[in-house]
């Protein structure tokens, strides 16, 4: 075992441990440090398996700061670490299942990740943040107002519904929702990204398509202006959906996991470190 300083952490050298066997050690080592300690560790862990993704993504954004054909830039980011909700769904009713789902709240690392994460976006170079929109799930509120303060930004948030519930057909919400509850999200867009039709979901493209809508997308050249950003919240189901429309077989987002959207007449979308580029619907 090694301690490892990291220049500019906020965590004291002593919590950023890094063991030759890997991550799997952490449980023992928490056994005999206090709870208030092992907090302080998840948290620092947490921050050294993001920080290669996050830098990757946040490199790509700087990137397109510097192009003049790239005017706006849609940021779109999962919730942070939600508490675990109780959805059993053997021994709860359909209606306490889906309440405990929606109120799952926002931890305090969720907080912090969140936090952190909007410092990072205040560090980069030629943006401005001008839209912060979520959904209207309250972790996901919570999220984007602590990446919010954390970027400094001063944006109101406005709540945006498709950012919830864009995959499912107006008016068919109880089947969408029990359709889920059957066979989780993973199954039903993995049925939908072939093409299948599932009850109470529209089909991936139009589910895109109201999303998109939300973007505010634009043509126009920045003319030596920063490059616009907007900032979503979402959840890993539609993140996993709009990832899903690009590129096969992503992975399912991690909590603060980020994707970038944008045109420059044709449409960009980056998720994982892999950009897809295609005509303009």
């Amino acid at each position: 075992m090694r301690v490892l300083p990291r220049p500019g952490s906020r965590w004291p050298p002593c919590y950023l441990v890094l063991f030759s066997f890997g991550r799997a050690w952490l449980p023992s080592l928490t056994k005999v440090i206090p709870r208030a300690e092992q907090s302080m560790i998840r948290l620092a862990t947490a921050a050294l398996g993001k920080d290669d993704a996050s830098r990757v993504l946040l490199d790509r954004l700087e990137s397109l700061a510097a192009l003049p054909d790239v005017a706006r830039v849609v940021l779109i980011f999962r919730h942070g670490e939600k508490e675990t909700a109780r959805c059993d769904a053997a021994d709860l009713p359909d209606e306490a299942f889906w309440r405990a789902a929606r109120e799952a709240a926002l931890t305090a690392t969720g907080e912090q990740q969140a936090a952190d994460f909007g410092e990072r976006l205040r560090r980069a170079k030629g943006l401005r943040c001008v839209e912060l929109l979520s959904s209207e799930v309250p972790r996901c509120m919570a999220t984007a107002e602590a990446v919010a303060r954390g970027a400094a930004c001063g944006l109101t948030i406005r709540p945006v519904a498709a950012w919830m519930n864009a995959t499912h057909r107006p008016g068919e919400e109880k089947a969408a929702a029990d359709e889920m509850k059957a066979v989780g999200w993973q199954d039903i867009l993995q049925r939908l990204s072939c093409g299948k039709q599932v009850d109470g979901y529209l089909p991936l493209h139009q589910a895109v398509e109201r999303l998109r809508g939300t973007c505010g997308f634009s043509s126009a050249k920045k003319n030596g202006q920063p490059l616009d950003l907007v900032l979503v919240c979402t959840h890993d189901v539609l993140l996993y959906a709009l990832a899903s429309f690009f590129q096969s077989n992503p992975k399912a987002p991690d909590f603060l996991e980020a994707a970038l959207w944008w045109q420059d007449g044709r449409e960009h979308f980056f998720y994982d470190g892999q950009e897809v580029t295609s005509a303009l619907p």
